[in-house]
């Protein structure tokens, strides 16, 4: 079967094409035959030698999510699985191939009016933000919702969730460029504008969220619910003004930065809960667990035409080096899709 493999750590030049040996399904996986995955900033930092793959994962090829068909049922198979569904998922690693091995437990439907491409764009963006934002954030109806990095694939993906939650969602971009799209996604889309205080360089978006909770509210006391922050870095500190009392921050990914100064006593005065998630590290019962409760409260959505995954461009996987040197141009709303 055809595997991009990572060869050395380096830019999208060190992934190669390669021949390896077709897997066989394992006591109570499946075998699917992958028609397409998609590029994430986790398969950059695993390629650049920063995020390597978790242990019992293929170590050299890169690959977070897969849309396929199933090929084969392992031993001991029980649930309701048949030879040809077209399934997705997620994966620690090794989604960039032919053929791939999984647990019964951790694959889905795919919605039946999306083709394999534009089903490419669900796995990771559409189950990472329903985790963070419901699962891990408690989001509800009403909330006053802010998600860094909108134009990602995330980003896109919590946009579409807040709407359907019937919150209020405002996104934050570095580029100005990508305003007009994202105000089509989000109830405010917002350009940071790298502000000095005290002597730190922030990004700059609080003064415009500020602005406009105080238009939503009518008061000078317009405060955020919920922060879904894809940037890290000092995004969250410029986020603890911007917070009500007992606010949620959650942080999934660290585009800005590993490190930040924090003012715990904002964190301590108004209660806020700052949660670190990943779905990676976690074990296959908590997995499975977000998996059903996705199948359960968002799938339907899809049909229903709340969601609508967005895909940006295809490469095939071929191009895999081209795709990641697309995808750190930061050209992108939405989706970066290999078609295997």
């Amino acid at each position: 079967m055809k595997v991009i493999a990572i060869h050395g750590a380096g830019g999208p030049e060190t992934l190669v094409l390669e021949e390896r040996e077709k897997p066989e399904a394992p006591y109570r996986h499946l075998l699917i035959k992958v028609h397409a995955t998609a590029v994430n900033r986790a398969d950059i930092m695993q390629r650049m030698g920063f995020y390597p793959a978790p242990a019992g994962c293929v170590k050299d090829v890169p690959g977070l999510e897969f849309v396929g068909q199933i090929q084969s049922l392992g031993p001991g198979c029980h649930l309701d699985h048949r030879v040809g569904d077209r399934v997705m998922g997620l994966m620690p690693g090794g989604t960039y191939q032919e053929y791939l091995t999984i647990d019964e437990s951790l694959v889905l439907p795919i919605p039946e009016q999306y083709d394999f491409i534009k089903a490419a764009a669900i796995p990771e963006a559409y189950i990472t933000a329903f985790d963070a934002l419901v699962l891990q954030g408690g989001m509800r109806p009403g909330h006053r919702v802010l998600v860094s990095a909108a134009a990602s694939s995330v980003g896109v993906a919590a946009a579409q969730l807040i709407k359907a939650w019937h919150g209020t969602g405002i996104g934050t971009t570095r580029n100005a460029q990508k305003l007009t799209q994202l105000a089509d996604l989000y109830d405010k889309a917002i350009v940071c504008k790298s502000t000095e205080i005290n002597g730190r360089t922030l990004p700059g978006f609080a003064p415009g969220v500020r602005s406009y909770l105080e238009t939503l509210s009518g008061t000078a006391n317009g405060a955020l619910d919920l922060v879904l922050e894809l940037a890290g870095g000092d995004y969250i500190e410029e986020s603890l003004d911007l917070m009500t009392d007992r606010g949620i921050i959650v942080l999934v990914g660290l585009l800005a930065g590993r490190t930040t100064q924090l003012s715990i006593n904002k964190i301590l005065s108004k209660r806020i809960s700052l949660i670190g998630t990943t779905l990676r590290a976690r074990s296959l019962a908590e997995k499975a667990g977000v998996v059903r409760a996705f199948e359960k409260q968002v799938l339907p959505l899809f049909a229903r035409g709340l969601l609508d995954p967005v895909v940006d461009k295809v490469f095939r996987l071929d191009q895999a080096g081209e795709a990641h040197a697309y995808l750190e141009s930061n050209a992108n709303i939405g989706k970066v899709v290999l078609e295997v």
